[in-house]
């Protein structure tokens, strides 16, 4: 299913998922954590569908515990000391700053299942293939492999569950595991070997490569390249004074809801749910 911001010249997506991404990265708010959270959950859902999110979810709430209990048992900054473990103080604001982490984690975690799905190999090679065509044909390759690998090993798996092939006894398991990690290997080798052939019997790198694309700029991209980028501008701003008035250590506090932070906490919500608005706003103008 093709969604309206697919559409969009991949500048403008390129542009719009890394501020995501990157304002996920600086910052440990927790205002902007549960905003870049919700964000990122409801654009995976619509772009993934339920299902794959929920197994998302799972994965990014085991590393949300794990981060968060191993915090403050490694960091022992902070005044408000809740108890001890093995004679080490477990303070307060180490279980804060621990949850943040986890928090700013899982949502960039959740941003890249966006990113996986917003930005195919075309639009990564049309972006970067004239200005490093051998670093975006690595990256582009290295970022099939995983969807490829995982079609592989559920190819694998469905082959030996119809010539009844079943792994009762945890020796069975072991055993069609290698089996299963083998035929992986060889398929993937087969599939290099394939690929290297094609791409000498095409003339790579024997000449300046030329290439075909469909994109093309348009008064809509150029538009909402303009309204990412202010938004992006106003967001960087905010983060300024506003974003960073919280603090963990040595005592967590902070002023987050002042009159300006909820200005930039608006924003930044507009920004990261701008993809969302444009598909509201184009199934109300078709309905």
């Amino acid at each position: 299913m093709k969604h309206i911001f697919h559409l969009y010249y991949p500048a403008v997506v390129f542009l719009y998922i890394m501020a995501a991404l990157i304002f996920s990265m600086i910052t440990l708010n927790p205002v902007c954590i549960i905003i870049s959270f919700l964000a990122a959950s409801g654009y995976s859902i619509y772009l993934n569908g339920v299902k794959s999110y929920l197994k998302t979810l799972r994965f990014v709430a085991v590393m949300f515990v794990i981060i968060s209990i191993i915090n403050p048992l490694f960091n022992h900054n902070g005044v408000t000391i809740l108890f001890y473990m093995f004679d080490n103080p477990i303070t307060l604001e180490a279980c804060l700053f621990g949850m943040a982490s986890g928090g700013m984690l899982a949502c960039i975690f959740i941003w890249f299942t966006c990113y996986n799905k917003l930005m195919t190999n075309e639009k990564f090679l049309h972006l970067f293939g004239k200005a490093m065509p051998t670093i975006a044909l690595m990256l582009s390759m290295i970022l099939r492999l995983v969807p490829t690998t995982r079609y592989k090993i559920k190819c694998i798996t469905n082959a030996g569950k119809a010539m009844g092939i079943q792994a009762e006894t945890r020796r069975k398991r072991i055993a069609h595991g290698v089996r299963a990690s083998s035929i992986l290997l060889s398929w993937t080798m087969e599939d290099s070997i394939e690929t290297a052939e094609s791409m000498n019997a095409r003339g790579y790198g024997v000449a300046k490569r030329t290439s075909f694309t469909a994109f093309k700029w348009s008064p809509h991209d150029i538009i909402t390249g303009v309204i990412i980028t202010a938004l992006v501008g106003a967001v960087i701003y905010m983060m300024i004074v506003p974003f960073n008035t919280y603090v963990y250590y040595p005592t967590a506090g902070g002023e987050l809801i002042a009159p300006i932070g909820i200005v930039g906490y608006v924003l930044y919500a507009i920004l990261l749910c701008f993809p969302l608005l444009l598909e509201l706003r184009e199934t109300i103008k078709w309905r």
